[in-house]
């Protein structure tokens, strides 16, 4: 896939590649271009239907659909696919989750920036929202600010088709109810680099198990009376 910058449908010399799109073969196989604009497919001799997922907002494609024939085994096939660009902008993606969330006890949260865009997101600004029953204990980004209930934390530069992973370790107050239901949230500070102008890209809620305070211990003696 590259930029069509003249928009005549043709590679001409100086436009380069563009990653990050999904090309799908047969409704069933898909892979993302890489930097360097390609999707390498390893198929059996047959006839194909190529075709893409990608933002419609960011861009335009002079055929959405290819048919391809591949004839005997170790025959290799080059599809050029121009690529218009509507809009130059950092498309940027956030996850973050938590496989159990135990009271009383260090959670930890693994998350994932990534920009989908066409231009390099220079600062970013990763900030975590979560209720006041959920304590931040420390995090692989380097921190930025911080209060009871918000952290930022710094994703640094992140080029097209790039992912971050990251982790949160959160710990459940013990004072908080058993099966109490805990939110996290994580959005960007705003950036004239991104698609959208959002504050908030992800959000989910659980609720607590177990445990109850590991320190609550009570002391019985031989007659089954507490000490």
């Amino acid at each position: 896939t590259f930029d069509d910058a003249n928009k005549n449908c043709i590679q001409d010399a100086g436009e380069t590649a563009i990653s990050n799109l999904k090309v799908i073969v047969d409704n069933n196989y898909t892979i993302v271009t890489d930097k360097k604009g390609l999707a390498n497919f390893y198929l059996q001799p047959q006839s194909y239907e190529v075709t893409f997922d990608y933002n419609t907002d960011l861009y335009d494609l002079c055929k959405t659909n290819y048919t391809v024939n591949l004839g005997q085994n170790g025959d290799t096939l080059l599809l050029n696919v121009p690529v218009q660009i509507k809009k130059y902008c950092a498309d940027m993606k956030i996850a973050l989750s938590n496989s159990i969330l135990r009271r009383c006890f260090s959670n930890n949260f693994i998350g994932n920036i990534s920009n989908e865009g066409n231009i390099s997101a220079t600062q970013n600004h990763i900030v975590v929202n979560f209720d006041p029953s959920l304590m931040f204990e420390s995090a692989s980004l380097t921190v930025l600010d911080q209060n009871d209930t918000m952290v930022v934390l710094d994703a640094g530069l992140l080029e097209p088709g790039d992912t971050k992973f990251f982790h949160l370790q959160m710990k459940v107050s013990c004072s908080a109810v058993l099966g109490q239901t805990h939110c996290i949230s994580a959005g960007l500070s705003a950036s004239d680099k991104y698609c959208d102008k959002f504050t908030q890209l992800f959000k989910e809620c659980k609720a607590n198990v177990g445990s109850y305070d590991p320190n609550d211990k009570r002391v019985f003696n031989g007659h089954g009376m507490e000490t």
